[in-house]
């Protein structure tokens, strides 16, 4: 991966990654789960820059372009590398703000997508969409992921600790 410097401290060299990707952004691109376990290594990483895996019962998705095994083999350059980065960086969660139990930021986009949450898939994590309590997806077989429609979207995570109340009564007891 290219790198720039971003500086010294002591004798450590700082790299930053050029192709970073935000904590949020969009796929407008999908293929089934089952479809995705029969491509090879190489592929399955190369494509998870163009497309998200949907556990099979949760396509389709309106709006969402579904890509076949077939599909995959297009483009295995550093250029189209670039450019997949490029186009995914482009519609990202922006105004984050983010701690332990609450995560928060605003998105605009210009049609329907699948934001993809660098934030592993745990049912504590309670979402809500323009206020409205939102089902999460499961995506890329553990991570978060949001269905959005075109438009301003406001995004809200907030994470409950699921036995806590279970766990206080257990220790009283």
């Amino acid at each position: 991966f290219p790198v720039t410097i971003g500086g010294t401290k002591g004798d450590v060299m700082i790299l930053r990654n050029k192709y970073v990707l935000p904590f949020g952004y969009v796929y407008r691109k999908a293929m089934l789960q089952t479809e995705y376990h029969a491509l090879s290594e190489p592929q399955k990483d190369f494509n998870s820059l163009r497309l998200c895996v949907l556990k099979d019962k949760e396509a389709p998705l309106a709006g969402i372009q579904m890509v076949s095994g077939s599909d995959t083999l297009k483009d295995l350059s550093i250029d189209s590398f670039r450019q997949y980065i490029s186009v995914l960086g482009a519609d990202s969660l922006q105004q984050l703000k983010i701690n332990d139990q609450h995560i928060e930021g605003k998105i605009s986009i210009s049609a329907p997508g699948i934001m993809y949450l660098s934030l592993p898939y745990d049912d504590g994590w309670k979402l809500k969409v323009d206020g409205k309590e939102t089902p999460k997806l499961l995506l890329n077989a553990g991570m978060t992921g949001i269905y959005l429609s075109a438009g301003a979207h406001q995004i809200t995570l907030d994470y409950d600790l699921r036995f806590w109340s279970k766990g206080i009564l257990m220790t009283v007891i």
